[in-house]
């Protein structure tokens, strides 16, 4: 029962700028293992993950996420998912960070997985519509995909991807919430989070989630705007910076993936 990565990292930053590999499963109870990369950038990983899905994400020196991975599988006609399946050792291979959009690539012989069912909540990967995209990606449908885990201390482990956002070109971005600002209670999810573009803004998330934690109901905020976007349903529809406050108007439904 343990994963294995048995090739060099290799980073668009040379270096030990990213140090460490996490792991966690989305399982009742939750498995987590961390391993730390040597000086040339390999590392092996050994935790309790046969025949369940799980997720990773590359830390720095300071144990901050820094990017989420995601694996191409190598026996799925290349399918991309974040959440993955092995029945027991497997390579990556060589594990790229694209620091400047949080996304870590890696390709895998495993099976892909959407997400997992009977997990306690809010845990799981949820995913749904939230509106079109204001400039430079204008008019397009954005994807947002919530990732919740939980590790063997307890601790949240999160990622918020967005599809397509910026920077420069648009496409997949992943944002960690601010540290220590993830919380449930009372069937009740809030963040804090910064994304935007060209400017980036300090983002509060608010999520009611259903009595039977198959839905999610989100509202976002944004502050240290000039002014918000005139246009409806545009989830990053601040502008500028300064001192007005945008969002909250629109309610953006995540589903429970399985």
């Amino acid at each position: 029962q343990k994963l294995t990565m048995e090739e060099a990292i290799r980073y668009y930053t040379l270096g030990s700028a990213y140090a460490q590999f996490k792991c966690v499963t989305l399982t009742n109870p939750a498995f987590s293992g961390v391993a730390t990369a040597d000086a040339n950038g390999a590392f092996s990983l050994a935790f309790s993950a046969a025949e369940v899905p799980f997720g990773c994400f590359v830390l720095d020196t300071n144990d901050a996420q820094v990017a989420t991975t995601f694996f191409t599988s190598s026996t799925e006609n290349n399918a991309v998912s974040q959440t993955i399946l092995i029945a027991g050792t497997s390579s990556v291979g060589t594990v790229t960070v694209d620091s400047s959009r949080g996304k870590a690539t890696a390709t895998i012989a495993a099976a892909t997985k959407k997400g997992a069912d009977g997990l306690e909540c809010p845990v799981g990967v949820w995913k749904g519509t939230v509106g079109v995209n204001a400039a430079p990606c204008g008019g397009e449908t954005v994807t947002l995909t919530l990732w919740i885990g939980k590790d063997s201390a307890g601790t949240y482990t999160v990622s918020q991807a967005l599809d397509p956002v910026a920077p420069a070109t648009c496409g997949l971005s992943t944002f960690v919430p601010t540290a220590g600002t993830f919380t449930f209670a009372n069937s009740k999810v809030n963040y804090s989070v910064t994304f935007g573009h060209p400017i980036p803004h300090a983002s509060t998330a608010t999520i009611d989630v259903s009595p039977d934690c198959n839905e999610m109901y989100l509202k976002m905020k944004q502050t240290g705007c000039v002014s918000c976007s005139p246009t409806p349903g545009i989830m990053v529809a601040c502008q500028g910076s300064g001192g007005a406050e945008c969002g909250d108007s629109d309610v953006w439904t995540l589903t429970k993936q399985k």
